[in-house]
């Protein structure tokens, strides 16, 4: 429920644009974003909450980090359009930090928290949004101020492009759905259908929206979104309590499972470099479809693990573990990596932060969904209360589930390479070959 701002990016850049703050469209929002961010670590770290309770904190937390990331992905998408040929150079060093800020990040917490403890950790993390909000503060950031005559509302790009705003608005509905589903609704069976009517309500708002622009963005965000959507995900529920509290399993402490997401970050970066290095000519369909191969075999792995066959073999937890860790992220590295690069290209002009914004949101939203309903395959199973009796059941359905995207590869990806233009990428053209009423400049964030 605390991840929101990463799925209503999109509609968070239009406001910027729509509605500018003490004069500015960019500054203001960061700055206040990072005040939030810097109240939700305060407020987790001194007072006493449940569970419930801390969601809208970490909404803001999360906020502070999702609106610095929408002029990353603005930056980004036009880059990649001015020089298409280095648009997977371009996702490499975007995402080739991440993996290198995890693992510093990491280190640094498994030295400092054992000293300190939780409560001044989280007031640590919060110098984070902090260093942001003296940026702000202090104007750093490369904006001019809106003289006070023109500081307006301007609803322009609503007007002007009715089929984004309209999707946003949509993303926006299930986003917050999903959250109250959570926080709130506990019949499982309940949660299941919600889940199966927002997902079903998206994937047709995506296609019949987005294709007003053009076909090949509506059928590129579709993917996006069930590649994600259609993968229940456990791993940082049920597979992560399994680790750390399962009778008979690894009984991870705290120490192995920071270490274990340095060797996932490590994977990742590892993914990254492969990427650039041997596949930015490969065609898109054949990466989606080796990575997702992979991704299956993973499973395998993964099944081994919870019926102790690794023992059985001779093979240590924490071996298997770190092994089985760094393959699964350098597989899904592997995927997301085109999956950037294509994001990026499909984007028409003069809307490609907008809309790029909106395919990332579309992925973490699709990875909300497969989290959710991931909670709900193991409810089903009644793998809760430290009953783990069925998950090797949950985890060979999972597994079978990451064959489902697979028909979609063809269905809905380009018969392209990363390094080819995209057709219709202008926006110059809407389906029908007349010219789109949508394409035209507006302001994006």
């Amino acid at each position: 429920a605390g991840r929101i701002p990463w799925t209503i990016k999109p509609l968070m850049g239009m406001m910027s644009d729509a509605f500018p703050v003490f004069g500015f469209h960019l500054t203001s929002y960061m700055g206040l974003a990072a005040a939030g961010g810097i109240l939700g670590y305060v407020c987790v770290g001194t007072l006493p909450l449940v569970a419930a309770a801390t969601v809208p904190f970490f909404v803001l937390v999360n906020l502070s980090i999702a609106t610095p990331d929408v002029m990353i992905d603005a930056a980004a998408a036009k880059l990649s359009k001015e020089a298409p040929d280095r648009a997977s150079d371009l996702q490499s060093l975007v995402w080739g930090s991440l993996p290198i800020g995890i693992m510093i990040s990491v280190s640094i917490s498994a030295t400092v928290l054992p000293v300190v403890g939780p409560k001044w950790m989280l007031f640590c993390v919060a110098t984070c949004p902090l260093c942001i909000l003296i940026v702000s503060i202090l104007r750093w950031l490369p904006e001019q101020r809106v003289p006070q005559q023109r500081r307006r509302v301007d609803l322009s790009f609503f007007q002007e492009n009715t089929s984004i705003a309209a999707l946003a608005a949509c993303m926006s509905v299930v986003s917050i759905s999903l959250a109250v589903l959570q926080i709130l609704v506990e019949n499982v069976y309940i949660r299941g259908l919600v889940i199966l009517v927002c997902g079903a309500t998206l994937a047709m708002s995506v296609y019949y929206l987005l294709r007003r622009i053009t076909p090949v963005l509506a059928k590129t965000a579709l993917f996006i979104f069930l590649a994600s959507a259609l993968q229940p995900d456990f791993s940082e529920g049920a597979m992560q309590t399994w680790l750390t509290h399962a009778e008979g399993g690894p009984r991870f402490g705290k120490q192995l499972m920071a270490t274990r997401q340095s060797v996932s970050a490590v994977g990742l970066l590892i993914g990254v470099v492969i990427y650039n290095k041997f596949l930015t000519t490969v065609p898109y369909r054949r990466i989606f479809l080796m990575a997702q191969v992979a991704l299956l075999l993973a499973g395998i792995l993964d099944y081994i693990l919870v019926i102790r066959w690794n023992l059985i073999i001779g093979v240590p937890d924490i071996a298997f573990v770190m092994g089985d860790e760094a393959f699964q992220w350098l597989c899904q590295r592997f995927f997301m990596m085109p999956l950037f690069v294509l994001s990026a290209k499909v984007c028409p002009d003069n809307l490609e932060a907008t809309l790029f914004a909106m395919l990332m949101a579309l992925s973490n939203l699709g990875s909300d969904v497969g989290s959710t309903s991931g909670a709900v395959l193991t409810d089903l199973l009644g793998i809760k209360d430290n009953n783990f009796d069925r998950m090797p059941q949950a985890v060979i359905i999972k597994s079978c589930c990451r064959i489902l995207p697979i028909p979609f590869i063809f269905l809905l990806v380009p018969k392209l390479t990363p390094q080819d233009p995209v057709p219709g990428g202008d926006g110059s053209t809407c389906e029908h070959g007349q010219p789109d009423p949508e394409s035209r400049p507006a302001v994006t964030s």
